[in-house]
């Protein structure tokens, strides 16, 4: 019998005053499991930027300064479970702004600034 070992990797970048998240790519690496980008000063989540990270199952944005978060930010990574996005300044969930999330049991917008959610905030654009 053979065993097979997959090396997991947690990406914590916390509490280190970062701005752009851009600054740090990982799209496409199978490897991470965890995102932790909690207690920055983080204002944007761009287009596709979780993209290609199929053993991805946490992230934690929680404690910055989001406000935008493009739509598909989050497409590419189907096995998602948990998103922290508590103590942001988020005022809106947009169209398509959490499209793709098939497996997601767990989203925290505690402590936003929340006023609309949109109907679509979860669907994919399917172009019909």
């Amino acid at each position: 019998m053979m065993c097979v070992f997959t090396q997991q990797i947690v990406l914590k970048k916390e509490h280190q005053g970062i701005t752009n998240i851009s600054l740090y790519p990982i799209q496409g690496n199978s490897s991470i499991t965890q995102v932790l980008f909690g207690y920055n000063s983080l204002s944007h989540i761009p287009y596709n930027y979780f993209m290609n990270l199929p053993n991805l199952y946490y992230i934690n944005l929680r404690v910055n300064i989001i406000t935008t978060i493009d739509p598909y930010a989050y497409a590419g990574i189907p096995n998602v479970t948990h998103i922290h996005l508590r103590k942001n300044r988020i005022s809106e969930a947009h169209q398509f702004m959490f499209a793709g999330l098939f497996n997601l049991r767990w989203l925290s917008l505690k402590y936003n600034r929340v006023q609309v959610i949109q109907v679509s905030v979860f669907e994919v654009n399917t172009g019909k």
